[in-house]
């Protein structure tokens, strides 16, 4: 029994969610687990959580069980449960991504990232700051460093993502943050492409048992990231895939 956690994922208009949720459940499959978990990270003015809570877009057959206000499950006959969870990507003034887990509280891009990590607090919610190519370098760099002074491993969460390809070796900042306790996550990143749909999954976290379904939803795979209680799944991008990417 396991779950398969997919802790950045992004839906865009030009997707299939038909071919979003296969992809998914074929890498639930391929981890070995009997379940799966999707964390939307949804940008300023998206709100596919509602849609699909909704039954909007949901897979032939499927049906809707809810949890709490930020998860429910997509459940189908003889076929992995997948359970979406709420978040938000708020792309910060200091041109520094932060991604909300368990919220649906809309934060304006643009928003200081201190004042954003704040609020994302404040809600209850985990604070992520996501890696990104050039987003760590120069000065920004400095700015991720000093907040991982400000705050806590237990405030503040690292999001690693499959566009940083294999050749490019752990961030040094990612590397210190690590060293100092802090929670890195895998996740698959997707881009607004068509095709980018087949990676839900590709890069996520696998937690070796299972979760009560029967309970909030939410708060459980918060406890279970947080507390790195996973292990790392799938694979980053290579070479090939991160120049196609750019």
């Amino acid at each position: 029994m396991a779950i398969l956690i997919d802790t950045h994922i992004h839906i865009y208009d030009s997707y299939a969610t038909e071919i979003l949720f296969q992809a998914f459940r074929d890498n639930t499959i391929r981890a070995k687990a009997n379940m799966g978990a999707m964390i939307l990270v949804e940008r300023e003015g998206v709100d596919y959580f509602s849609k699909l809570k909704a039954g909007e877009g949901i897979p032939p057959n499927s049906k809707i069980i809810e949890s709490d206000a930020t998860s429910f499950i997509i459940r189908t006959p003889s076929l992995p449960d997948i359970i979406i969870v709420a978040g938000r990507q708020i792309a910060c003034k200091e041109k520094i991504e932060v991604l909300a887990y368990g919220i649906q509280l809309p934060i304006p891009d643009g928003t200081p990232i201190r004042e954003t990590i704040n609020q994302i607090l404040a809600a209850g919610a985990k604070p992520v700051i996501a890696w990104g190519v050039g987003k760590w370098l120069f000065k920004r760099e400095k700015i991720v460093k000093s907040l991982l002074n400000e705050y806590t491993p237990e405030q503040l969460v690292i999001g690693d993502s499959a566009l940083r390809p294999t050749i490019w070796a752990e961030p040094l900042l990612m590397r210190s943050a690590r060293k100092n306790g802090f929670t890195i996550l895998a996740g698959s990143d997707p881009l607004p492409p068509s095709d980018q749909a087949l990676r839900a999954g590709q890069y996520a976290e696998r937690y070796d048992k299972n979760i009560d379904t029967s309970k909030p939803i939410t708060q459980q795979l918060l406890d279970i990231l947080c507390n790195k209680q996973t292990n790392v799944f799938g694979r980053r991008s290579n070479l090939k895939e991160f120049l196609r990417n750019r």
